[in-house]
Protein backbone atom coordinates (compact mmCIF):
# COMPACT_ATOMS: atom_id res chain seq x y z
CA UNK A 1 0.00 0.00 0.00
CA UNK A 2 2.79 2.39 0.83
CA UNK A 3 4.62 1.81 -2.45
CA UNK A 4 7.10 4.40 -3.56
CA UNK A 5 5.07 7.27 -2.12
CA UNK A 6 5.67 7.44 1.62
CA UNK A 7 3.59 10.51 2.27
CA UNK A 8 0.44 12.03 0.82
CA UNK A 9 0.65 15.79 0.64
CA UNK A 10 -2.58 17.80 0.50
CA UNK A 11 -2.51 21.54 -0.20
CA UNK A 12 -5.23 23.29 1.75
CA UNK A 13 -6.99 26.51 0.86
CA UNK A 14 -4.71 28.61 3.02
CA UNK A 15 -1.66 27.35 1.16
CA UNK A 16 -0.33 25.34 4.09
CA UNK A 17 0.41 21.64 3.70
CA UNK A 18 -1.11 18.67 5.46
CA UNK A 19 0.96 15.49 5.58
CA UNK A 20 -0.64 12.12 6.18
CA UNK A 21 1.43 8.98 6.49
CA UNK A 22 0.16 6.45 3.94
CA UNK A 23 1.07 3.51 6.16
CA UNK A 24 -0.99 5.07 8.99
CA UNK A 25 -3.90 5.49 6.58
CA UNK A 26 -3.64 1.83 5.56
CA UNK A 27 -3.56 0.76 9.23
CA UNK A 28 -6.73 2.77 9.92
CA UNK A 29 -8.44 1.12 6.95
CA UNK A 30 -7.50 -2.31 8.31
CA UNK A 31 -8.96 -1.33 11.69
CA UNK A 32 -12.31 -0.61 10.03
CA UNK A 33 -12.47 -4.25 8.93
CA UNK A 34 -11.53 -5.49 12.42
CA UNK A 35 -14.29 -3.43 14.05
CA UNK A 36 -16.90 -4.51 11.49
CA UNK A 37 -17.27 -1.08 9.91
CA UNK A 38 -16.55 -2.60 6.48
CA UNK A 39 -15.75 -5.98 4.95
CA UNK A 40 -12.08 -7.13 4.79
CA UNK A 41 -12.17 -7.25 1.00
CA UNK A 42 -13.26 -3.58 0.91
CA UNK A 43 -10.24 -2.16 2.76
CA UNK A 44 -8.40 -1.34 -0.49
CA UNK A 45 -11.42 0.60 -1.76
CA UNK A 46 -11.72 2.43 1.58
CA UNK A 47 -8.05 3.39 1.35
CA UNK A 48 -8.52 4.81 -2.16
CA UNK A 49 -11.51 6.90 -1.09
CA UNK A 50 -9.76 8.13 2.08
CA UNK A 51 -6.58 9.11 0.23
CA UNK A 52 -8.66 11.12 -2.26
CA UNK A 53 -10.34 13.06 0.56
CA UNK A 54 -7.01 13.70 2.30
CA UNK A 55 -5.86 15.25 -0.98
CA UNK A 56 -8.88 17.56 -0.98
CA UNK A 57 -10.83 15.74 -3.71
CA UNK A 58 -14.39 14.48 -4.12
CA UNK A 59 -14.27 10.67 -4.17
CA UNK A 60 -16.88 8.71 -6.15
CA UNK A 61 -17.86 5.33 -4.66
CA UNK A 62 -21.03 3.31 -5.19
CA UNK A 63 -21.11 1.34 -1.91
CA UNK A 64 -22.52 3.38 1.03
CA UNK A 65 -20.57 1.21 3.50
CA UNK A 66 -17.27 2.10 1.81
CA UNK A 67 -18.19 5.79 1.88
CA UNK A 68 -19.04 5.64 5.58
CA UNK A 69 -15.82 3.83 6.52
CA UNK A 70 -13.73 6.24 4.41
CA UNK A 71 -15.32 9.24 6.14
CA UNK A 72 -14.38 7.82 9.53
CA UNK A 73 -10.80 7.01 8.45
CA UNK A 74 -10.23 10.45 6.92
CA UNK A 75 -11.71 12.23 9.93
CA UNK A 76 -9.36 10.39 12.32
CA UNK A 77 -6.32 10.93 10.07
CA UNK A 78 -6.90 14.69 9.92
CA UNK A 79 -8.00 15.07 13.57
CA UNK A 80 -4.75 13.43 14.75
CA UNK A 81 -2.91 16.35 13.16
CA UNK A 82 -4.79 18.80 15.38
CA UNK A 83 -7.40 19.75 12.78
CA UNK A 84 -11.03 20.49 13.69
CA UNK A 85 -13.11 18.14 11.50
CA UNK A 86 -16.78 18.72 10.61
CA UNK A 87 -18.64 15.77 9.06
CA UNK A 88 -21.56 17.32 7.18
CA UNK A 89 -24.72 15.40 6.27
CA UNK A 90 -27.96 16.37 4.57
CA UNK A 91 -30.04 15.91 7.74
CA UNK A 92 -29.21 15.87 11.47
CA UNK A 93 -30.71 12.38 11.71
CA UNK A 94 -28.12 11.04 9.28
CA UNK A 95 -25.37 12.52 11.46
CA UNK A 96 -26.79 10.72 14.50
CA UNK A 97 -26.90 7.43 12.56
CA UNK A 98 -23.27 7.88 11.47
CA UNK A 99 -22.17 8.49 15.07
CA UNK A 100 -24.00 5.37 16.29
CA UNK A 101 -22.50 3.23 13.51
CA UNK A 102 -18.90 4.44 14.04
CA UNK A 103 -18.84 5.00 17.82
CA UNK A 104 -16.95 1.75 18.54
CA UNK A 105 -14.36 2.51 15.86
CA UNK A 106 -13.71 6.02 17.21
CA UNK A 107 -13.51 4.71 20.79
CA UNK A 108 -10.86 2.14 19.82
CA UNK A 109 -8.88 4.89 18.10
CA UNK A 110 -9.06 6.98 21.30
CA UNK A 111 -10.75 9.91 19.57
CA UNK A 112 -14.23 11.10 20.61
CA UNK A 113 -16.88 11.96 18.05
CA UNK A 114 -19.88 14.19 18.77
CA UNK A 115 -23.16 14.62 16.90
CA UNK A 116 -25.35 17.71 17.27
CA UNK A 117 -29.00 16.83 18.01
CA UNK A 118 -31.68 18.44 15.92
CA UNK A 119 -33.09 20.79 18.60
CA UNK A 120 -30.00 21.19 20.79
CA UNK A 121 -29.49 24.15 23.14
CA UNK A 122 -26.56 26.49 22.58
CA UNK A 123 -24.54 25.05 25.48
CA UNK A 124 -24.84 21.52 24.08
CA UNK A 125 -23.98 22.71 20.57
CA UNK A 126 -20.92 24.51 21.92
CA UNK A 127 -19.73 21.36 23.69
CA UNK A 128 -20.22 19.31 20.51
CA UNK A 129 -18.18 21.76 18.46
CA UNK A 130 -15.39 21.41 21.00
CA UNK A 131 -14.85 17.74 20.05
CA UNK A 132 -12.09 16.94 17.51
CA UNK A 133 -14.69 15.37 15.18
CA UNK A 134 -18.30 16.57 15.07
CA UNK A 135 -21.08 15.22 12.83
CA UNK A 136 -23.99 17.52 12.04
CA UNK A 137 -26.50 18.54 9.41
CA UNK A 138 -25.10 21.02 6.94
CA UNK A 139 -27.77 23.62 7.73
CA UNK A 140 -27.02 23.32 11.45
CA UNK A 141 -23.38 24.26 10.91
CA UNK A 142 -24.28 26.93 8.34
CA UNK A 143 -26.74 28.61 10.70
CA UNK A 144 -24.31 28.51 13.63
CA UNK A 145 -21.51 29.93 11.47
CA UNK A 146 -23.83 32.70 10.26
CA UNK A 147 -24.73 33.51 13.88
CA UNK A 148 -21.02 33.72 14.75
CA UNK A 149 -20.45 35.99 11.76
CA UNK A 150 -23.26 38.30 12.83
CA UNK A 151 -21.71 38.62 16.27
CA UNK A 152 -18.29 39.38 14.78
CA UNK A 153 -16.62 36.19 15.98
CA UNK A 154 -15.17 35.00 12.67
CA UNK A 155 -13.17 38.01 11.53
CA UNK A 156 -9.90 36.67 12.90
CA UNK A 157 -8.47 33.19 12.77
CA UNK A 158 -5.58 31.38 14.37
CA UNK A 159 -4.27 30.29 17.77
CA UNK A 160 -3.96 33.80 19.19
CA UNK A 161 -7.64 34.49 18.56
CA UNK A 162 -8.68 31.20 20.13
CA UNK A 163 -6.50 31.56 23.24
CA UNK A 164 -7.20 35.22 23.99
CA UNK A 165 -10.66 36.07 22.66
CA UNK A 166 -12.20 32.66 23.38
CA UNK A 167 -10.70 32.00 26.82
CA UNK A 168 -12.92 30.23 29.32
CA UNK A 169 -15.27 32.60 31.10
CA UNK A 170 -15.09 35.44 28.58
CA UNK A 171 -18.21 36.89 26.98
CA UNK A 172 -17.00 35.86 23.53
CA UNK A 173 -16.61 32.26 24.70
CA UNK A 174 -20.17 32.18 25.96
CA UNK A 175 -21.48 33.59 22.68
CA UNK A 176 -19.22 31.55 20.41
CA UNK A 177 -20.77 28.46 18.77
CA UNK A 178 -19.17 27.13 15.61
CA UNK A 179 -15.92 29.08 15.46
CA UNK A 180 -13.34 28.98 12.64
CA UNK A 181 -14.02 26.53 9.80
CA UNK A 182 -11.08 24.19 9.31
CA UNK A 183 -11.92 20.81 7.67
CA UNK A 184 -15.23 19.76 6.10
CA UNK A 185 -15.90 16.20 4.91
CA UNK A 186 -19.28 16.01 3.16
CA UNK A 187 -21.32 12.85 2.78
CA UNK A 188 -23.33 13.00 -0.45
CA UNK A 189 -21.33 15.84 -1.99
CA UNK A 190 -23.45 15.92 -5.16
CA UNK A 191 -26.71 16.29 -3.22
CA UNK A 192 -25.54 18.86 -0.66
CA UNK A 193 -22.77 20.95 -2.18
CA UNK A 194 -23.94 20.93 -5.81
CA UNK A 195 -27.73 20.62 -5.90
CA UNK A 196 -28.12 23.00 -2.92
CA UNK A 197 -25.21 25.33 -3.78
CA UNK A 198 -27.45 28.36 -4.25
CA UNK A 199 -29.67 27.59 -1.26
CA UNK A 200 -29.64 30.71 0.97
CA UNK A 201 -28.86 30.14 4.64
CA UNK A 202 -30.97 32.65 6.57
CA UNK A 203 -30.67 33.90 10.14
CA UNK A 204 -33.91 35.48 11.34
CA UNK A 205 -34.65 37.54 14.40
CA UNK A 206 -37.44 35.25 15.62
CA UNK A 207 -35.63 32.03 14.48
CA UNK A 208 -38.96 30.32 13.94
CA UNK A 209 -38.09 27.05 12.21
CA UNK A 210 -41.35 25.68 10.80
CA UNK A 211 -44.62 27.31 9.77
CA UNK A 212 -47.01 27.05 6.85
CA UNK A 213 -45.71 30.16 5.08
CA UNK A 214 -42.10 28.92 5.17
CA UNK A 215 -42.99 25.43 3.93
CA UNK A 216 -45.18 26.91 1.18
CA UNK A 217 -42.29 29.10 0.00
CA UNK A 218 -39.95 26.12 -0.03
CA UNK A 219 -42.51 24.06 -1.97
CA UNK A 220 -42.82 26.78 -4.63
CA UNK A 221 -39.04 27.11 -4.81
CA UNK A 222 -38.76 23.36 -5.48
CA UNK A 223 -41.60 23.49 -8.02
CA UNK A 224 -39.79 26.23 -9.95
CA UNK A 225 -36.75 23.92 -10.28
CA UNK A 226 -38.84 21.18 -11.90
CA UNK A 227 -38.54 20.79 -15.69
CA UNK A 228 -41.68 20.49 -17.77
CA UNK A 229 -42.16 17.12 -19.56
CA UNK A 230 -39.07 15.74 -17.80
CA UNK A 231 -39.82 16.18 -14.09
CA UNK A 232 -43.60 16.65 -14.28
CA UNK A 233 -46.45 16.02 -16.71
CA UNK A 234 -50.23 16.46 -16.76
CA UNK A 235 -52.21 13.64 -15.14
CA UNK A 236 -55.68 12.38 -15.99
CA UNK A 237 -57.37 15.11 -13.90
CA UNK A 238 -55.60 17.91 -15.77
CA UNK A 239 -53.18 18.81 -12.94
CA UNK A 240 -49.37 18.63 -13.12
CA UNK A 241 -47.85 15.59 -11.37
CA UNK A 242 -44.28 14.48 -10.77
CA UNK A 243 -42.71 11.80 -12.95
CA UNK A 244 -40.25 9.18 -11.68
CA UNK A 245 -37.34 11.39 -12.76
CA UNK A 246 -38.95 14.35 -10.98
CA UNK A 247 -39.32 12.36 -7.75
CA UNK A 248 -35.65 11.41 -7.80
CA UNK A 249 -34.58 14.98 -8.53
CA UNK A 250 -36.89 16.51 -5.92
CA UNK A 251 -35.47 14.14 -3.31
CA UNK A 252 -31.98 15.51 -3.97
CA UNK A 253 -33.11 19.14 -4.09
CA UNK A 254 -35.18 18.90 -0.90
CA UNK A 255 -32.29 17.62 1.22
CA UNK A 256 -31.22 21.15 2.16
CA UNK A 257 -34.68 22.23 3.37
CA UNK A 258 -34.70 20.17 6.55
CA UNK A 259 -36.15 16.95 7.99
CA UNK A 260 -39.75 17.97 7.22
CA UNK A 261 -39.11 17.08 3.57
CA UNK A 262 -37.58 13.65 4.26
CA UNK A 263 -40.83 11.69 3.82
CA UNK A 264 -41.28 10.80 0.15
CA UNK A 265 -45.08 10.52 0.28
CA UNK A 266 -45.61 13.94 1.90
CA UNK A 267 -42.93 15.56 -0.29
CA UNK A 268 -44.37 14.26 -3.57
CA UNK A 269 -47.95 15.23 -2.67
CA UNK A 270 -46.85 18.72 -1.60
CA UNK A 271 -44.89 19.26 -4.80
CA UNK A 272 -47.87 18.06 -6.89
CA UNK A 273 -50.03 20.69 -5.18
CA UNK A 274 -47.33 23.37 -5.63
CA UNK A 275 -47.00 22.56 -9.35
CA UNK A 276 -50.77 22.82 -9.75
CA UNK A 277 -50.92 26.20 -7.99
CA UNK A 278 -47.92 27.49 -9.92
CA UNK A 279 -48.75 26.35 -13.45
CA UNK A 280 -52.42 25.31 -13.61
CA UNK A 281 -54.30 27.78 -11.37
CA UNK A 282 -54.93 31.32 -12.63
CA UNK A 283 -55.77 34.36 -10.46
CA UNK A 284 -59.35 35.70 -10.65
CA UNK A 285 -60.40 32.45 -12.31
CA UNK A 286 -59.39 29.62 -9.97
CA UNK A 287 -58.75 31.69 -6.83
CA UNK A 288 -58.94 35.17 -5.36
CA UNK A 289 -57.31 36.93 -2.40
CA UNK A 290 -60.05 38.42 -0.17
CA UNK A 291 -59.10 40.25 3.04
CA UNK A 292 -55.73 38.52 3.18
CA UNK A 293 -57.07 34.97 2.76
CA UNK A 294 -57.26 32.74 -0.31
CA UNK A 295 -60.68 31.77 -1.65
CA UNK A 296 -60.74 28.96 -4.22
CA UNK A 297 -63.39 28.56 -6.92
CA UNK A 298 -63.40 24.75 -6.68
CA UNK A 299 -63.44 23.59 -3.02
CA UNK A 300 -63.46 19.91 -4.04
CA UNK A 301 -60.25 20.39 -6.03
CA UNK A 302 -58.69 22.26 -3.09
CA UNK A 303 -59.59 19.44 -0.70
CA UNK A 304 -58.13 16.83 -3.05
CA UNK A 305 -54.85 18.74 -3.46
CA UNK A 306 -54.51 19.46 0.27
CA UNK A 307 -54.97 15.82 1.28
CA UNK A 308 -51.63 14.31 2.49
CA UNK A 309 -49.83 17.59 1.74
CA UNK A 310 -47.54 19.37 4.19
CA UNK A 311 -49.48 22.63 3.78
CA UNK A 312 -52.98 23.44 2.49
CA UNK A 313 -53.48 24.84 -0.99
CA UNK A 314 -54.52 28.19 0.48
CA UNK A 315 -51.01 28.66 1.94
CA UNK A 316 -49.45 27.85 -1.45
CA UNK A 317 -51.70 30.43 -3.13
CA UNK A 318 -50.75 33.08 -0.55
CA UNK A 319 -47.05 32.29 -1.00
CA UNK A 320 -47.45 32.59 -4.78
CA UNK A 321 -49.20 35.97 -4.61
CA UNK A 322 -47.26 37.43 -1.67
CA UNK A 323 -44.07 39.29 -2.49
CA UNK A 324 -42.92 39.80 1.11
CA UNK A 325 -41.59 37.38 3.74
CA UNK A 326 -44.41 36.59 6.18
CA UNK A 327 -42.24 34.88 8.81
CA UNK A 328 -40.24 37.82 10.13
CA UNK A 329 -37.33 39.96 9.09
CA UNK A 330 -34.13 38.25 7.94
CA UNK A 331 -31.16 39.47 9.94
CA UNK A 332 -28.45 37.93 7.75
CA UNK A 333 -28.12 35.67 4.76
CA UNK A 334 -25.41 33.89 2.78
CA UNK A 335 -25.35 31.09 0.23
CA UNK A 336 -24.46 27.56 1.22
CA UNK A 337 -21.70 27.51 -1.39
CA UNK A 338 -19.99 30.52 0.16
CA UNK A 339 -20.14 28.95 3.61
CA UNK A 340 -18.48 25.77 2.31
CA UNK A 341 -15.82 27.85 0.54
CA UNK A 342 -14.74 29.21 3.92
CA UNK A 343 -13.38 25.83 4.99
CA UNK A 344 -9.61 25.56 4.71
CA UNK A 345 -9.87 21.92 3.57
CA UNK A 346 -12.99 20.80 1.68
CA UNK A 347 -13.55 17.22 0.49
CA UNK A 348 -16.31 14.63 0.37
CA UNK A 349 -17.74 11.41 -0.97
CA UNK A 350 -20.66 10.80 -3.29
CA UNK A 351 -22.23 8.21 -5.53
CA UNK A 352 -21.85 8.24 -9.33
CA UNK A 353 -23.51 11.35 -10.79
CA UNK A 354 -23.37 12.43 -14.47
CA UNK A 355 -21.42 15.65 -14.96
CA UNK A 356 -20.00 15.58 -11.43
CA UNK A 357 -16.46 16.52 -12.46
CA UNK A 358 -17.65 19.63 -14.31
CA UNK A 359 -19.94 20.84 -11.50
CA UNK A 360 -17.37 20.23 -8.74
CA UNK A 361 -14.78 22.21 -10.68
CA UNK A 362 -17.04 25.13 -11.62
CA UNK A 363 -18.53 25.62 -8.14
CA UNK A 364 -15.65 24.79 -5.79
CA UNK A 365 -12.48 24.52 -7.93
CA UNK A 366 -12.08 20.92 -6.73
CA UNK A 367 -11.30 17.75 -8.63
CA UNK A 368 -13.15 14.45 -8.40
CA UNK A 369 -11.73 10.92 -8.46
CA UNK A 370 -13.58 7.78 -9.39
CA UNK A 371 -12.20 5.27 -6.88
CA UNK A 372 -13.89 2.22 -8.41
CA UNK A 373 -11.38 -0.11 -10.10
CA UNK A 374 -11.79 0.23 -13.86
CA UNK A 375 -10.39 -1.77 -16.75
CA UNK A 376 -7.39 -0.31 -18.51
CA UNK A 377 -8.11 1.59 -21.68
CA UNK A 378 -5.79 1.29 -24.67
CA UNK A 379 -5.29 4.85 -25.82
CA UNK A 380 -4.64 5.81 -29.41
CA UNK A 381 -3.11 8.82 -31.14
CA UNK A 382 -4.56 12.32 -30.95
CA UNK A 383 -3.78 13.74 -34.39
CA UNK A 384 -3.93 17.55 -34.42
CA UNK A 385 -4.91 19.31 -37.65
CA UNK A 386 -3.94 22.98 -37.38
CA UNK A 387 -5.80 25.82 -39.12
CA UNK A 388 -5.17 29.55 -39.32
CA UNK A 389 -8.71 30.63 -38.39
CA UNK A 390 -12.22 29.31 -37.78
CA UNK A 391 -13.28 29.71 -41.40
CA UNK A 392 -10.50 27.47 -42.66
CA UNK A 393 -11.18 24.99 -39.86
CA UNK A 394 -14.85 24.59 -40.73
CA UNK A 395 -14.11 24.25 -44.44
CA UNK A 396 -11.80 21.34 -43.61
CA UNK A 397 -14.32 19.79 -41.21
CA UNK A 398 -17.07 20.04 -43.84
CA UNK A 399 -14.84 18.26 -46.35
CA UNK A 400 -14.03 15.50 -43.85
CA UNK A 401 -17.72 15.06 -42.91
CA UNK A 402 -18.63 14.82 -46.59
CA UNK A 403 -15.97 12.15 -47.14
CA UNK A 404 -16.79 10.11 -44.02
CA UNK A 405 -20.58 10.23 -44.51
CA UNK A 406 -20.41 9.30 -48.18
CA UNK A 407 -22.07 5.96 -47.50
CA UNK A 408 -24.99 7.53 -45.62
CA UNK A 409 -23.64 6.97 -42.10
CA UNK A 410 -23.45 9.35 -39.17
CA UNK A 411 -20.41 11.41 -38.14
CA UNK A 412 -19.91 12.57 -34.54
CA UNK A 413 -18.65 16.13 -34.03
CA UNK A 414 -17.26 16.59 -30.51
CA UNK A 415 -17.63 20.32 -29.79
CA UNK A 416 -16.05 22.30 -26.92
CA UNK A 417 -18.06 22.34 -23.70
CA UNK A 418 -18.35 26.16 -23.83
CA UNK A 419 -20.31 25.99 -27.10
CA UNK A 420 -23.43 28.13 -27.00
CA UNK A 421 -25.69 25.45 -28.53
CA UNK A 422 -25.60 22.48 -30.86
CA UNK A 423 -27.43 24.53 -33.47
CA UNK A 424 -24.53 27.00 -33.54
CA UNK A 425 -22.20 24.12 -34.45
CA UNK A 426 -24.46 22.83 -37.22
CA UNK A 427 -24.77 26.36 -38.64
CA UNK A 428 -21.10 26.18 -39.67
CA UNK A 429 -21.80 23.24 -41.99
CA UNK A 430 -23.63 23.20 -45.32
CA UNK A 431 -27.32 22.36 -45.02
CA UNK A 432 -26.83 19.18 -47.06
CA UNK A 433 -24.47 17.72 -44.44
CA UNK A 434 -26.34 18.61 -41.23
CA UNK A 435 -28.61 15.54 -41.24
CA UNK A 436 -25.59 13.23 -41.13
CA UNK A 437 -23.92 14.92 -38.12
CA UNK A 438 -24.41 14.21 -34.41
CA UNK A 439 -23.04 16.92 -32.08
CA UNK A 440 -21.73 15.95 -28.62
CA UNK A 441 -20.42 18.43 -26.04
CA UNK A 442 -20.19 16.32 -22.84
CA UNK A 443 -18.34 13.06 -22.11
CA UNK A 444 -21.61 11.26 -21.39
CA UNK A 445 -22.93 12.37 -24.80
CA UNK A 446 -19.85 10.90 -26.48
CA UNK A 447 -20.27 7.66 -24.53
CA UNK A 448 -23.94 7.36 -25.51
CA UNK A 449 -23.23 7.94 -29.22
CA UNK A 450 -20.30 5.50 -29.32
CA UNK A 451 -22.38 2.86 -27.52
CA UNK A 452 -25.00 2.90 -30.30
CA UNK A 453 -22.52 2.00 -33.03
CA UNK A 454 -19.09 2.75 -34.43
CA UNK A 455 -19.41 6.18 -36.12
CA UNK A 456 -16.40 8.29 -37.14
CA UNK A 457 -15.47 10.92 -34.52
CA UNK A 458 -14.04 14.38 -35.21
CA UNK A 459 -13.05 16.86 -32.50
CA UNK A 460 -14.24 20.25 -33.77
CA UNK A 461 -12.21 22.63 -31.63
CA UNK A 462 -9.40 22.74 -29.08
CA UNK A 463 -10.05 22.49 -25.33
CA UNK A 464 -7.84 22.21 -22.27
CA UNK A 465 -7.07 18.78 -20.86
CA UNK A 466 -9.75 19.02 -18.15
CA UNK A 467 -12.49 18.85 -20.81
CA UNK A 468 -10.60 17.18 -23.69
CA UNK A 469 -9.27 14.06 -21.95
CA UNK A 470 -12.63 12.67 -20.63
CA UNK A 471 -14.16 12.89 -24.12
CA UNK A 472 -11.18 11.18 -25.74
CA UNK A 473 -11.32 8.49 -23.04
CA UNK A 474 -14.94 7.72 -23.95
CA UNK A 475 -13.94 7.23 -27.59
CA UNK A 476 -11.06 4.92 -26.67
CA UNK A 477 -13.28 2.84 -24.39
CA UNK A 478 -15.59 2.15 -27.32
CA UNK A 479 -12.75 1.75 -29.85
CA UNK A 480 -9.45 0.87 -28.10
CA UNK A 481 -6.39 2.32 -29.78
CA UNK A 482 -8.35 4.36 -32.33
CA UNK A 483 -6.80 7.54 -33.76
CA UNK A 484 -8.72 10.76 -33.02
CA UNK A 485 -8.66 13.67 -35.43
CA UNK A 486 -8.68 17.05 -33.63
CA UNK A 487 -9.21 20.17 -35.75
CA UNK A 488 -7.89 23.28 -33.98
CA UNK A 489 -7.46 26.89 -35.03
CA UNK A 490 -5.75 29.90 -33.50
CA UNK A 491 -9.19 31.42 -32.86
CA UNK A 492 -10.24 28.63 -30.46
CA UNK A 493 -10.69 29.84 -26.87
CA UNK A 494 -8.08 27.47 -25.41
CA UNK A 495 -5.45 28.57 -27.97
CA UNK A 496 -6.40 32.25 -28.00
CA UNK A 497 -5.44 32.56 -24.32
CA UNK A 498 -1.80 31.62 -25.00
CA UNK A 499 -1.13 32.44 -28.66
CA UNK A 500 0.22 35.94 -27.91
CA UNK A 501 2.58 34.84 -25.15
CA UNK A 502 6.21 35.65 -25.86
CA UNK A 503 7.46 32.11 -26.46
CA UNK A 504 4.47 31.18 -28.62
CA UNK A 505 4.71 34.34 -30.74
CA UNK A 506 8.43 33.72 -31.29
CA UNK A 507 7.80 30.15 -32.47
CA UNK A 508 5.16 31.40 -34.90
CA UNK A 509 7.55 34.05 -36.20
CA UNK A 510 10.34 31.56 -36.96
CA UNK A 511 7.89 29.29 -38.76
CA UNK A 512 7.55 26.20 -36.61
CA UNK A 513 5.55 23.37 -38.20
CA UNK A 514 1.87 24.15 -37.60
CA UNK A 515 0.98 20.81 -36.00
CA UNK A 516 3.91 20.90 -33.59
CA UNK A 517 3.18 24.54 -32.75
CA UNK A 518 -0.50 23.81 -32.04
CA UNK A 519 0.47 20.92 -29.75
CA UNK A 520 2.82 23.27 -27.86
CA UNK A 521 0.01 25.83 -27.54
CA UNK A 522 -2.36 23.19 -26.08
CA UNK A 523 0.29 22.08 -23.59
CA UNK A 524 0.85 25.70 -22.57
CA UNK A 525 -2.92 26.21 -22.07
CA UNK A 526 -3.05 23.06 -19.90
CA UNK A 527 -0.22 24.36 -17.68
CA UNK A 528 -1.90 27.76 -17.41
CA UNK A 529 -5.17 26.16 -16.29
CA UNK A 530 -3.47 23.98 -13.64
CA UNK A 531 -1.54 26.95 -12.29
CA UNK A 532 -4.68 29.06 -12.04
CA UNK A 533 -6.61 26.26 -10.33
CA UNK A 534 -3.99 25.71 -7.64
CA UNK A 535 -4.22 29.29 -6.39
CA UNK A 536 -7.85 30.11 -7.12
CA UNK A 537 -9.47 29.06 -3.86
CA UNK A 538 -6.52 30.27 -1.76
CA UNK A 539 -6.66 33.74 -3.31
CA UNK A 540 -10.42 33.99 -2.87
CA UNK A 541 -10.27 33.00 0.80
CA UNK A 542 -7.39 35.40 1.50
CA UNK A 543 -9.32 38.25 -0.11
CA UNK A 544 -12.47 37.57 1.96
CA UNK A 545 -10.45 37.36 5.19
CA UNK A 546 -8.68 40.64 4.36
CA UNK A 547 -12.00 42.39 3.72
CA UNK A 548 -13.42 41.16 7.02
CA UNK A 549 -10.34 42.27 8.97
CA UNK A 550 -10.27 45.66 7.26
CA UNK A 551 -13.97 46.56 7.37
CA UNK A 552 -15.44 44.18 9.94
CA UNK A 553 -18.88 42.62 9.73
CA UNK A 554 -21.66 45.06 8.94
CA UNK A 555 -24.60 42.78 9.70
CA UNK A 556 -26.08 43.29 6.24
CA UNK A 557 -27.01 40.50 3.88
CA UNK A 558 -24.15 39.29 1.73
Amino acid sequence: MAGAFWRVRALTVSGKATECDVTSLAALCWKTAQTGLCQPEDTAAVARVASAMVLGQVAVAEDPGIRRAALAVTAIALARQGRQVHLLFALPGLAQQFRQATADFFDQMGLPIAAIPEAAENDLRRDCYGAPVVAAGVLQVATDHLRDRRMGLTRRFGARFLTQSLAEGTAARRAYLCGPLDVALIDGFADIAIEAAGRPVQLQDDMELINDARVAREALALALRMRRATDFATNGQGDPALTDEGRRRSERLALSFGPLWASAAWRDKTLDAALTVLFAMKPHKDYAIIHGSAELADPIRATRLSRCSLVPVQSLVLAKESGDRPDGEIASEMSLRRMLDRYRHLAGVTGPVPGLERDVWQLYALTSRNTAPTRKVRRGRLDIVAHDDDEAKWRAIAARVDALADGGGKVVLVAPFATASKESILANLPSTLRDGVVVATRPEDVEAVCADGDPPVLFAGAETARWRDPKALMVWRARPGAAIELHASWDDAAIHAVRDRRGMALRRAVGWPSTRLMAAALASADRLERRAASGYRAARTRWESAMEQAFGFTGENE
